[in-house]
């Protein structure tokens, strides 16, 4: 394994910056309050705005409103035309797993004040940005265990967690079939977490994190970082007896908004 490049004071202060980037997803459980199934971002591209995340999360909209916050008590549904990986293999087949929906005219644009969360620009999406071997990423979402509904005061308590890891070794992606030019596998150990408070933490169990942006976060090329943390995945599975989070590379991403943007 990689030798450790970075310390927790490091972690914590690149977090900070990442969390205003990363939002949870609900739909409203049985007795009608919200449940987190996972985690998102969003990309503006000239007129257009642009909400990423694991298919599998997106698929939820066809069982009711599928959700986020655009303001402390502003519920926003995520309508518009969708993207998404797998049209003609089941789910669990899919190992891309990625979906973008172009947001319908008239639902709030970013940035959301309130909350203080903010949109990537396109640019800020780096494809395919090899090796993966050596390097080393951040993945940023929020835990469904983390995430609180207090009923009294009608609202919901949200924590994103951030996780800084290695790349797996080649050996890894090439057992589970897994490519490095369309795959990222990090290997996830529970008592390196960090909280969006920047504290050190165990960290929790990652469901709910699918959906959320991987960065890039330490790499010998210079290059690498001209406009900040490349984000260069999509959080897309935990593989709990691997040890390791899968992630799928953005140009996947990049593809559906390119054919949402010429409205294919």
């Amino acid at each position: 394994m990689a030798e450790q490049r970075f310390e927790p004071q490091m972690f914590s202060r690149a977090a900070d910056v990442m969390t205003h980037y990363v939002i949870p997803l609900y739909i409203d459980n049985w007795n009608g309050l919200p449940e987190q199934v996972g985690t998102a971002f969003l990309v503006q591209l000239g007129p257009a705005d642009y909400l990423v995340s694991a298919a599998h999360v997106l698929d939820l909209r066809s069982e009711g409103r599928l959700y986020f916050y655009s303001g402390s008590n502003i519920r926003t549904e995520v309508l518009g035309q969708l993207c998404h990986s797998g049209k003609n293999v089941p789910r669990d087949q899919d190992n891309i797993d990625v979906a973008v929906v172009r947001l319908a005219p008239g639902t709030p644009r970013p940035p959301y004040r309130e909350i203080e969360r903010l949109a990537f620009e396109i640019h800020e999406l780096r494809p395919r940005l090899l090796p993966r071997i050596g390097r080393d990423f951040a993945v940023l979402g929020f835990p469904s265990s983390k995430n609180e509904f207090r009923r009294a005061h009608g609202e919901i308590r949200a924590k994103a967690y951030a996780y800084f890891g290695h790349s797996a070794d080649e050996s890894v992606y090439s057992e589970l079939n897994l490519p490095t030019q369309d795959h990222l596998l990090l290997n996830f150990d529970r008592k390196s977490g960090i909280n969006a408070q920047k504290e050190a933490v165990v960290f929790p169990k990652p469901q709910g994190m699918s959906g959320g942006p991987i960065w890039q976060f330490h790499s010998e090329d210079e290059n690498d970082f001209r406009f900040g943390f490349p984000v260069v995945g999509v959080a897309v599975a935990h593989k709990e007896r691997q040890k390791l989070l899968q992630g799928t590379d953005i140009s996947f991403a990049l593809q559906a908004i390119g054919i949402l943007q010429t409205g294919g």
